[in-house]
């Protein structure tokens, strides 16, 4: 698709430039595109509010599948929190694990602690750089050497956390929102050992600060914390995102529409939406897609809501959905008898326990010793749980997240003569 010059609208006013951006990027992440998500939303809201009433820090697991909207989320507490002055949020993304000087800049920078500008402006030695907004060059310099030395909480840098409980204001909490959260500590070079360290420690808050953690990862994240030692969140009950409600899909389409200023009356903004929905099961990253699907359709239509392009949106969403299906089941694309034998264990809507489902790897390693070749053993179930095609639901419950996803599963598995219905003996082995 050509694009056209920023802010020049279409004959109809819409925002041409910006539907093409949006079928690039597929951002639903900046606001007014995020919609849902409140019962979520108002439980990390009341963890905050304990805070902000003295209670010491709290933490909240947050775990789905990839395309459920951890990211999403995340950016809107952050978004909300800073708008509202309730926390200080720091985001930290998996890229900020493995440097320690990053992570403890982004964290005074939030907070902006007078007691961070006492340990001199001498410049870092990871970057080269003075420190912005103020924050103590030479502290971080000083973590960062230190990490390098040490694991153990009891040696972090005490520096660090004697400024951080010398918080300014002790009634706005800092709010450390981790993304990709079963990566945390899993680099064990010297730099992600420290970050590792520097969490953990966060996490126990031995010190009683105002603080609170929300990481956000994929299924298999509370076990993933658990052996890196922060085993309160890993104990704590872990928060499940699921599909999004008509109610809430019809939230995020208005949004959009209004947002580019999409051209159509009340009769075909309900049709249009009533298609965009269809076919996603809530999936927020089917619900995007579908999005996309539209925007370059519209584009195509100078920003109108024609019923001709409305065709080419269907048939660009359902692309999309075949894309995202295909990308998830990649990894076990020349292993269609493991894929039958998981989901033959785990019926839809009934789920299967870990248990049951470890039993079915197993067995078909047993029984078919060359899927060796293709994947380890051992990295079977977290490969499940990271591609989304099973999810923990919480009480041992472990089902695929999405029927586009277990459809896709079961006609692949069927037309390589594994159906999932059939016996694994039965399949010719």
């Amino acid at each position: 698709m050509q694009s056209r010059k920023p802010d020049a609208p279409g004959e109809s006013g819409a925002d041409l430039n910006g539907l093409e951006q949006f079928v690039r990027d597929g951002d639903r992440n900046t606001p007014p595109h995020f919609a849902g998500r409140r019962p979520e939303i108002e439980e990390v809201e009341g963890l905050l509010a304990s805070v902000r009433k003295g209670k010491a820090g709290l933490t909240r697991v947050i775990t789905a599948a990839p395309g459920a909207g951890k990211t999403a989320l995340l950016a809107e507490l952050a978004r909300r929190w800073k708008e509202s002055g309730k926390a200080r949020p720091v985001l930290l993304e998996s890229t900020a694990f493995s440097d320690p000087a990053q992570v403890v800049r982004r964290i005074f920078l939030a907070v902006d602690m007078p007691a961070a500008r006492r340990f001199g402006t001498v410049e870092t030695e990871t970057d080269g750089q003075r420190a912005e907004g103020g924050v103590s060059a030479g502290l971080l310099a000083k973590a960062s050497r230190h990490s390098q030395r040490t694991t153990q909480r009891a040696n972090l840098p005490a520096t660090f956390f004697d400024a951080f409980q010398e918080l300014d204001d002790r009634a706005t909490p800092v709010a450390l929102l981790v993304d990709e959260a079963q990566l945390w500590g899993t680099n064990q070079e010297d730099g992600g050992r420290w970050i590792s360290s520097l969490l953990v420690e966060a996490h126990m808050n031995l010190r009683r600060l105002p603080l609170l953690i929300v990481a956000a990862g994929l299924g298999d994240a509370p076990e993933s914390l658990a052996q890196r030692g922060a085993t309160k969140l890993a104990t704590g009950a872990a928060t499940v995102l699921g599909p999004l409600s008509n109610a809430e899909m019809r939230e995020v389409c208005k949004a959009f529409l209004d947002r580019y200023g999409v051209v159509g009356d009340v009769a075909q903004r309900a049709e249009w939406t009533e298609a965009i929905i269809a076919g996603t099961d809530g999936w927020p990253r089917h619900v995007t897609n579908a999005l996309r699907g539209a925007a370059q359709a519209i584009s195509l239509g100078e920003g109108h809501l024609a019923r001709s392009s409305l065709t080419t949106a269907k048939q660009t969403a359902r692309e999309f959905r075949r894309f995202y299906c295909r990308a998830e089941t990649e990894p076990f694309q020349g292993m269609p008898e493991l894929l039958a034998a998981v989901f033959r264990a785990m019926p839809a809507s009934t789920g299967a326990t870990q248990a049951a489902l470890r039993r079915a790897i197993n067995e078909s390693y047993r029984e078919l010793p060359e899927l060796a070749d293709q994947m380890e053993r051992s990295n079977v179930f977290s490969t499940l749980l990271h591609q989304g095609l099973v999810q923990d639901f919480g009480n041992n419950r472990y089902d695929c997240p999405i029927p586009s996803l277990r459809n896709h599963v079961e006609a692949f598995c069927a037309a390589d003569g594994h159906p999932v219905g059939a016996a694994l003996g039965a399949a010719g082995h």
